[in-house]
C-alpha cells in the first residue's frame, strides 16, 4: 500500500505502521525527519540511505552541498536511523569519484544504483550489519540544508573559474546562479564550459559573447549560453558586478 506522509510525524501513517507491525523500516530520500512515533514501531529500527559520505553532508540537500564543497569524491551510506537527521551508526559506505562538471542527474542515478545494492548488502546479513555498525565522528560532521530560490550561490572571492564551472555545469539546470547584466537579469540555457586565461576584469562580471556571456572568474571565465532576458529580476541580490 502507497501512504502519504503529511510530516514527519504523521499519526495516521504511524497508526497504518503499527497495524503492519514491520520488523525493519527502509528510508530513501524521504523529505523529512522521522519522529519517535514512527522509529519506534519496527523491531529491528530503520535504516537510511543517505547520498554523501557520512558525517559529510547531513541534511535533506547533500547533492548541492558536495558540489559547492568542491568534493572529488563522494558516496552512498546506509546507516541507523535516529532522532538526528543523518547522525546514526553507519552499517555500509561505499566511495567513488565524482567526474568534474558532471550533472547532478546523473549523480542521482549513480547513487541510486550504489544505494540500492548496499540496502540489498546490509538486508541479506542484517544482524551482522547491526552488529559492525560504527558510529560517526562528530568532529568531520558538517550539514546540507536547503537553499532559498533565487539565493546567490556563487563564492566569486574564492573560487577560481574551474570550481565556479564545476558547480554551475553540475547543478544546472535545478540551481542557476541569479546575474545581471546593464541591471537586467539574464537566464542561461546552458554552461559551455570555461577558458583559464588571466584577466583584468574583476570576479562576478558578465560580458556579452557570441554564445551568450562570458562569466568573469579569478584565473579566467565560464561560458554560458544564451537564452532569452528574464521577464522579472530575481529577488536575491546578484554577485555580478558592473
Amino acid at each position: 500500500p502507497s501512504l502519504v506522509a503529511r510530516s514527519g510525524d504523521d499519526p495516521a501513517v504511524a497508526r497504518a505502521l503499527q497495524n503492519l507491525e514491520p520488523d525493519l523500516i527502509c528510508i530513501s530520500t524521504f523529505p523529512r525527519l522521522l519522529g519517535p512515533a514512527f522509529l519506534e514501531i519496527p523491531h529491528d529500527g530503520a535504516l537510511n540511505v543517505h547520498p554523501s559520505l557520512l558525517p559529510r553532508h547531513r541534511g535533506p540537500n547533500p547533492y548541492f552541498w558536495t558540489y559547492y564543497r568542491g568534493d572529488i569524491e563522494t558516496g552512498v551510506t546506509v546507516h541507523q536511523a535516529s532522532a538526528r537527521a543523518d547522525a546514526g551508526p553507519v552499517l555500509l559506505q561505499e566511495s567513488f569519484t565524482l567526474p568534474r562538471g558532471q550533472r547532478i542527474d546523473r549523480l542521482h542515478t549513480q547513487c541510486a544504483e550504489v544505494g540500492a545494492k548496499l540496502l540489498r548488502k546490509a538486508l541479506g546479513s542484517l544482524e551482522r550489519a547491526m552488529k559492525g555498525a560504527t558510529s560517526q565522528d562528530e568532529s568531520l560532521a558538517t550539514s546540507a540544508p536547503r537553499v532559498k530560490p533565487g539565493a546567490a550561490m556563487v563564492d566569486y572571492e574564492r573560487w577560481d573559474v574551474e570550481q565556479v564551472w564545476h558547480f554551475l555545469a553540475g547543478l544546472h539546470p535545478h540551481h542557476q546562479e541569479p546575474m545581471l547584466l546593464d541591471g537586467r537579469p539574464i537566464s542561461y540555457h546552458a554552461v559551455l564550459g570555461y577558458e583559464a586565461v588571466e584577466s583584468a576584469a574583476g570576479s562576478g562580471v558578465l560580458e556579452q559573447a557570441p554564445h551568450g556571456w562570458n562569466l568573469r572568474c579569478r584565473g579566467g571565465y565560464v561560458k554560458l549560453g544564451a537564452r532569452h532576458f528574464a521577464k522579472h529580476a530575481p529577488q536575491a541580490t546578484s554577485h555580478v558586478k558592473r
